[in-house]
């Protein structure tokens, strides 16, 4: 086993591998900070709705 790691083949397959789960965990860690930018965006855009609604609505004026 130790003959083939330290082959070039072995270090070449090996390299590919670690670039390949690089990648995955690289896309991994982007989608999940995309999903999260999307999600903060739309509590911002819920929570200023909901702001409005309340600003605008008769009974907080009335107060």
């Amino acid at each position: 086993m130790d003959e083939f790691v330290k082959s070039d083949f072995g270090i070449k397959l090996i390299k590919q591998f670690n670039h390949f789960m690089f990648e995955r965990v690289e896309d991994s860690v982007l989608e999940q900070l995309y999903q999260s930018s999307i999600q903060e965006s739309v509590h911002k855009r819920v929570k200023e709705k909901i702001e409005n609604v309340t600003r605008n609505s008769p009974l907080y004026r009335g107060l």
